[in-house]
């Protein structure tokens, strides 16, 4: 056997907060951005004109395709003039032979660069390759407790056929005999899993080849299963009923709830919930099955219990720690409802009314005791407040119950998510000084509705857990199980993948139980992390984290780069987590700084504030003053950048503004066409980000914002004709939240704003044929050794 990593056991970690999933295909915790998975849909056919003889297309043939992917790839091989207002609309449309064979010539440009620059090509993809199998590939996953703790599961890859088993052990007993309880082909893409509340089930959400999705519902003890794909069909009567609102395609995601019981404890039904897509893919409605346990096949059609028609809101449903009831989530970037299901034939609670600008989070234990996270964002610099409550006190009208911790009893710090238990209640937290986690573990009185000893909070950060291996990124890992005694976190660096790390609630203490570094390993100490600030043009300070290996840096003979890294949005912070890509750049002697920027969520809720909407401007100047920092500080470096998806605004924005400040940048999937994008209310994602950007229709300030910083809009013909600076952007076909014109667009423009003939080209374009948003699969070694060979080919 060897391990899939990335799955992780499958049922991953369980947040409330920001909504990071117990989702298998997510390997993990997901933020709620990332939790936007697309119902995958039905093959299209290839076009005629789009050639698959190169090597850049060689896969395409074997591709599942979306039904987005319509909007971008078109059959009809005539050329379609889009009514727009500038001459660039042409390109924000489905490609067309004209437009394919006009992006071939473009692509054969980056082929010709990708040939002359193949050793270090080669030397990248060997590298990340091997950082990916010893870490990811080879080291076993630790099992996990399912919900109740009587067993743990793992995920393993047999090697003969690359077939994935899904499997558990009794708790306490070693690996010697696993029982199966799931088995997927190599070529199946696991959307969505969950194991019922006794462990009794399981349910998955399986994408086929053929790009249909068919769900799974198995019976672990009777090793029964039954299988649905498309409109959905039930027996009743003997007679076979259609059920005419439900496709399987639209299913992206389930959870079992608490099962229907009568009299002592007999399980009469399970409750399956899942969430459905609109035509666009923005899941909008939340439903439920009633389960024969005996049979596994649905009681009837599906319950429908929440739908949505805002195209900003998006739906989830998610089990509570204590297994008894079901959260159902319509929520947007400032607001959202919660509605707790315990059965699907009663009426829900709803926790508390939607209101503009408070976000709220929860969890149930076993005692009706409800714990909450909730952030106004005038109040409390928008940071999250702990509150507790029951559910006899629901529907909340104002801010009711006991507040147990706010900002007010610890300025340094705020809340960022949090994990109940039975006995003991953790919460995530950052330093509104320079984002570093710790985490506060305080006691609960397990048969109480409310939290106790306040006062003798524990509080535990990265350098408590583990000394001397320079392990920064702190996640929970698992932690589902809600009477466990035990705490599960995994501690990594972009550098250093990190270990797996369990502590006692009751003993105190913390016990290593999966290792990849060590602080007696020679060159641990080699990789070192240094925060600095950057001044801003307002004046504020803004982190920047540089990692790098103080051997090689030091090293004039080795010379790398600084690489600056770029995101500032969403709330979310920098991602400090192990990035295999990375890893690969510092051991060649780069430098890689990560941007804290106003608009990410590094420093708190008002940091994030302070870099969307109107004033994302001040995210941008931040990016850059980071820039000049490095710059200045390094001036026998060369300063490069690489962004990935809304980091593309920065970058873009900053590139326009300061033509060679770079030597090379790398946009990858990155949101360049803003304006565009936010004008056009049809895309997929466009109203759900007017929270984040702004509504430009409606809005004539916001409009003039937004084109003051759009890269695309500000790139014009001959504005970087004197600058050096390398470009290389990388687009995906099958992009739904991105749309691959972003990359075009941006490249076209580019080229025009430096002026370059085919001879002597600074831009260069490269498309993936699928993958999606995040570029999965094999796609992503290729694409990142790319990213790394262009970062450091001296020859360009």
């Amino acid at each position: 056997m060897m391990y899939d990593r990335s799955f992780a056991s499958g049922l991953g970690c369980r947040f409330v907060g920001k909504m990071h999933r117990r989702n298998a295909a997510s390997g993990g915790s997901t933020q709620l951005r990332s939790m936007l998975r697309l119902c995958q849909r039905p093959s299209l056919p290839i076009p005629s004109f789009v050639e698959t003889s190169s090597s850049m297309t060689s896969n395409f043939l074997n591709v599942k395709r979306e039904l987005y992917f319509c909007r971008y790839l078109s059959n009809d091989t005539t050329t379609t003039t889009a009514t727009g207002k500038d001459e660039w609309d042409d390109y924000r449309q489905p490609i067309t032979k004209e437009l394919w064979h006009e992006l071939s010539r473009d692509l054969a440009e980056t082929r010709n660069w990708e040939a002359s620059a193949s050793k270090i090509y080669q030397e990248m993809y060997n590298e990340i390759q091997q950082n990916v199998e010893e870490f990811w590939e080879d080291q076993p996953p630790v099992p996990e407790y399912g919900p109740t703790g009587k067993w743990m599961y793992q995920l393993v890859v047999c090697k003969d056929d690359n077939t994935r088993v899904y499997q558990r052990f009794p708790a306490g007993e070693d690996l010697r005999n696993p029982q199966p309880v799931a088995r997927f082909e190599p070529d199946e893409e696991i959307l969505s899993m969950s194991l019922t509340p006794d462990e009794k089930c399981i349910a998955s959400l399986v994408q086929k080849p053929s790009a249909c999705v068919e769900l799974r519902i198995h019976n672990i003890d009777s090793d029964r299963e039954i299988s649905l794909s498309g409109p959905f069909v039930h027996q009743d009567d003997h007679r076979t009923v259609a059920d005419d609102h439900l496709v399987i395609d639209d299913v992206v995601s389930l959870e079992w709830g608490p099962p229907i019981v009568k009299g002592d404890n007999d399980v009469i039904a399970q409750t399956l919930y899942v969430v459905t897509a609109d035509n666009q893919g923005r899941p909008f409605q939340a439903g439920c099955w009633r389960i024969d346990p005996a049979s596994m096949t649905p009681m009837g059609n599906l319950i429908q219990l929440y739908q949505s028609s805002d195209p900003a809101v998006i739906v989830d449903v998610q089990r509570t720690k204590g297994c008894q009831y079901i959260v159902i989530q319509a929520l947007t970037k400032r607001s959202n409802e919660i509605y707790l299901c315990r059965d699907p034939s009663l009426p829900m609670v709803i926790v508390k009314a939607r209101t503009d600008g408070l976000l709220y989070h929860l969890d149930v234990g076993k005692n009706r005791d409800v714990v909450m996270l909730m952030s106004i964002e005038k109040h409390n610099n928008g940071n999250y407040r702990l509150l507790e409550t029951s559910i006899e006190s629901l529907p909340l009208l104002h801010e009711d119950g006991l507040c147990m911790l706010s900002e007010a009893d610890d300025a340094e710090f705020f809340i960022e998510d949090m994990d109940l238990f039975k006995d003991f209640l953790v919460l995530y937290e950052r330093s509104t000084r320079d984002g570093m986690q710790r985490m506060r573990i305080r006691q609960r009185d397990g048969e109480s509705q409310y939290c106790c000893n306040a006062n003798n909070d524990k509080f535990i950060d990265a350098a408590t857990i583990d000394t001397g291996t320079g392990l920064v990124k702190l996640t929970p890992s698992g932690n589902i199980h809600f009477e466990a005694s035990t705490l599960r976190v995994q501690l990594e660096s972009p550098i250093l993948p990190g270990n797996l790390y369990e502590y006692s609630f009751t003993g105190d203490r913390w016990k290593k139980i999966s290792q990849t570094v060590s602080s007696d390993d020679e060159d641990v100490d080699l990789y070192t992390r240094e925060v600095v600030y950057a001044q801003s043009r307002d004046g504020t300070e803004v982190p920047i984290s540089l990692f790098f290996d103080t051997v090689k840096w030091r090293d004039s003979t080795v010379a790398g780069p600084v690489v600056l890294v770029g995101y500032g949005a969403y709330g979310e912070p920098a991602s400090l987590g192990y990035d295999p890509a990375l890893s690969a750049l510092v051991k060649k002697g780069a430098m890689v700084a990560f941007a804290h920027t106003r608009g990410g969520g590094d420093l708190g809720k008002g940091w994030y504030f302070a870099g969307r909407r109107e004033h994302k401007l001040q995210s941008i100047e931040d990016f850059e003053a980071c820039a000049f920092y490095l710059q200045t500080r390094f001036e026998e470096r060369k300063l490069t950048c690489k962004a990935f998806s809304a980091g593309g605004v920065l970058v873009g924005a900053v590139l326009n503004r300061h033509p060679g400040l770079f030597d090379k940048v790398v946009l990858t999937n990155a949101f360049l066409d803003v304006h565009a994008t936010m004008k056009n209310s049809s895309l997929f994602l466009t109203e759900h980000e007017f929270d984040e950007f702004g509504d430009p229709n409606r809005d004539q300030k916001m409009d003039e914002i937004i084109r003051s910083y759009c890269p695309v809009y500000n790139l014009h013909p001959g504005s970087q004709t004197l600058a050096k600076t390398k470009v290389l952007v990388i687009g995906t076909l099958d992009d739904p939240n991105v749309p691959y014109w972003n990359t075009t667009v941006y490249f076209k423009k580019l080229k025009k704003a430096y002026g370059c003939s085919q001879q002597n080209s600074k831009a260069f374009l490269h498309l993936e044929m699928q993958g999606g948003h995040n570029i999965s699969g094999t796609n992503r070694l290729h694409v990142w050794s790319l990213e790394n060979a262009f970062l450091l080919d001296d020859a360009l």
